[in-house]
């Protein structure tokens, strides 16, 4: 396990603790996390086969920043959906 969140790009982000297990993103957080896009993390080469994310409202920029392995490695998908 990395410590870190999956966004478009590399960066930091605010959490916020949720009292379960995970936290939640937004501006008033009080942790600082760091964030990277899963094709940094890769690089070319790197091998993806299965992906699964549950990010808390976070899906659009975490696949965002996976295209590249998304369109290269073509991996199954889990995603849990972040609704309202």
């Amino acid at each position: 396990a990395l410590p870190l969140a999956l966004g478009a790009a590399a960066g930091s982000a605010r959490v916020a603790p949720t009292g379960r297990p995970g936290s939640a993103p937004g501006e008033a957080g009080s942790d600082e996390i760091r964030v990277a896009a899963l094709d940094d993390l890769l690089g070319p080469e790197g091998r993806l086969d299965f992906l699964k994310l549950d990010v808390e409202g976070a899906e659009a920029a975490a696949l965002d920043g996976a295209r590249r392995a998304l369109a290269r490695c073509r991996p199954s998908l889990g995603l849990a959906i972040y609704h309202r």
